[in-house]
C-alpha cells in the first residue's frame, strides 16, 4: 500500500498507482491558477507493465496514491538494469556497439535498445552477449554483478586444437577479457 499524497506534489520519477495499474511520472509540470480552476497538475505517465504513454490532469484537490520507490521492483527496472550492467562491462572492454553486434550476429540498433533498457533480448540473444563479452548470465542478474571467472568446460581430449587440462589437471578456468 502507497501513501495518498497531492497530486500537486508529483515529482519526476515518482511510481504512482492509477485504477491498479502502476505508472513512473515522467514529466510533471504544475500550472498556478488563479479564480475557480485553481491550480493544476498536468503529467505524462509511463505505464510500467506495458510501457504505454499517457497524459493525465488533476486539479488541486486531487490526491494520487505514491509508490515507494526503493520497495518497488519491477520487470522493466530489472530489464534497464540490466541494459546498464551490459554497457558497463562492453564500455570495460573498450568494445564499440557496432563491434559488439557483429560479435553476436545481431543488429547494433538491438544492442543498444537492449542497453537502454527498451527491448527486452532473449535467452540465446543474452547468452551470445554475455559470452562475447567474457562475462557469466549470474553476474549480470545477481544483487552484486561482479566480474566473475568462467570456467570453460574442457574440450574432448581427440578434439583438433584442444589443450586439454592443464598439466596439473585442474580445470581450465577463463577470466573476463581471456580469450
Amino acid at each position: 500500500m502507497g501513501l495518498m499524497i497531492s497530486a500537486l506534489n508529483l515529482k519526476n520519477g515518482a511510481v504512482v498507482r492509477i485504477d491498479g495499474s502502476l505508472f513512473k511520472v515522467v514529466e510533471s509540470v504544475s500550472h498556478a491558477g488563479g479564480g475557480r480552476a485553481g491550480a493544476m497538475v498536468l503529467a505524462k505517465l509511463r505505464e510500467l507493465e506495458t510501457g504505454r504513454v499517457m497524459e493525465r490532469r488533476w486539479g488541486p484537490d486531487d490526491r494520487v496514491e505514491e509508490i515507494p520507490v526503493d520497495r518497488l521492483r519491477t520487470e522493466a527496472d530489472g530489464i534497464e538494469l540490466l541494459g546498464s550492467r551490459l554497457r558497463v562491462q562492453r564500455i570495460a572492454r573498450s568494445i564499440g556497439v557496432r563491434e559488439l553486434a557483429r560479435m553476436v550476429d545481431c543488429s547494433a540498433s538491438l544492442i543498444s535498445q537492449i542497453e537502454r533498457g527498451r527491448a527486452n533480448p532473449s535467452v540465446s540473444t543474452l547468452y551470445a552477449i554475455s559470452s562475447a563479452l567474457g562475462i557469466s548470465l549470474d553476474s549480470l542478474f545477481g544483487e552484486q554483478a561482479e566480474l566473475q571467472p568462467v570456467e570453460a568446460p574442457a574440450p574432448p581430449p581427440d578434439t583438433p586444437g584442444s589443450l586439454g587440462p592443464a598439466v596439473d589437471g585442474t580445470p581450465l578456468v577463463l577470466r573476463p577479457g581471456q580469450r
